[in-house]
Parts: C-alpha cells; sequence; structure tokens
C-alpha cells in the first residue's frame, strides 16, 4: 500500500541501507558483551564436569535469583546510605564496596582460578560481610536491613554449596 511505514523511504540509497560487513570483531568494537563461552573461558564447561550435590539449584534458577538480589542490594545501599550520617556513612559505603568486591572475587576464584576451596573460602567471607551489611542496614533503616535478608541467607548457601562441592571434587 502506497504511503504505508513499510514504504517509507523506499527506494533510498542512503548509507545504511546496505548490509553490515560480517566482521567479528564488530560487536566488541561496539560495545557489545562477547557470548558467555568467551568472557567466561571454559569455566562453565569445567563446572558441568563437577561431581555437584543433589541439592544444587538448577542453572535456570541463578540468573533470575542474583538479578532480584542485586537490585536489593542496591536498594538497601542506597536507604542506608540516604539514613546514614557522620562517621556512619563512609564506613557503610566501604562495607558495601567490600562486599561487592567479595562477591565478584568468588567468581573469579571458582570458574576463572578453578580454585573450589579457595572460592569457598571466599564465599564463608562474602556470607560474614553481608551479614555485616545486613546488620549495619538494619542499624539506620529497618526495611534496608530486612531488604539484605534474602541476599544473607544466599550467600551463606552459597557458602555450603562450594564447600559440598570442594569436597566432592578433591584435588
Amino acid at each position: 500500500m502506497p504511503g504505508s511505514l513499510a514504504d517509507a523511504g523506499a527506494g533510498y540509497a542512503g548509507p545504511h541501507d546496505r548490509p553490515l560487513p560480517l566482521r567479528p570483531d564488530l560487536g566488541r568494537r561496539h560495545g557489545h558483551r562477547r557470548p558467555r563461552r568467551d568472557r567466561h573461558g571454559d569455566g562453565h564447561r569445567w563446572y558441568r564436569t563437577l561431581d555437584k550435590p543433589p541439592w544444587q539449584p538448577p542453572a535456570s534458577a541463578f540468573g533470575p535469583v542474583w538479578t532480584a538480589l542485586y537490585a536489593l542490594l542496591a536498594l538497601a545501599g542506597g536507604r542506608s546510605l540516604a539514613a546514614s550520617g557522620g562517621r556512619a556513612r563512609p564506613d557503610y559505603l566501604r562495607a558495601h564496596l567490600a562486599n561487592l568486591t567479595l562477591n565478584a572475587g568468588w567468581t573469579w576464584a571458582f570458574f576463572r582460578a578453578r580454585r573450589p576451596a579457595a572460592a569457598t573460602a571466599e564465599a564463608v567471607l562474602l556470607a560474614a560481610s553481608t551479614a555485616d551489611l545486613a546488620r549495619r542496614s538494619w542499624a539506620v533503616d529497618r526495611r534496608a536491613g530486612a531488604a539484605l535478608v534474602p541476599y544473607a541467607a544466599w550467600t551463606s548457601f552459597a557458602a555450603a554449596l562450594s564447600g559440598a562441592i570442594t569436597r566432592r571434587n578433591p584435588g
């Protein structure tokens, strides 16, 4: 039908009408993330070979759970920082950043370095850091503290899961 959106620009031979060249680096050059196998090397393939306990959640659970936990962590952090004053504010910010660093460190220790025992020790520190963060949040804003309870529970569970995987896969 003439004049429809389907015909809009029909016949225009501008620079964007030709197909993009097929270049393997195109996505990286334009800020797009690489496929998972490239970001983690073969860490996921290695993980699938490990003996895991029967109580491990399905792989499909991890993405939604971590998305929700990071949203709660951001909410609690924002509320706690807003409610903090004086010396408590920079102390809370340091504790929050330390927790995020520990969180990222587990992924590196487990998947990149392939050191489940080190990752388990790191997960225990993360669980302790998360409990401390929840305590600090509760002291200045009870809703912020309550928002971190699921994160504290999950990091404790993750420490137990890491420990179980370490015990089942010695060496």
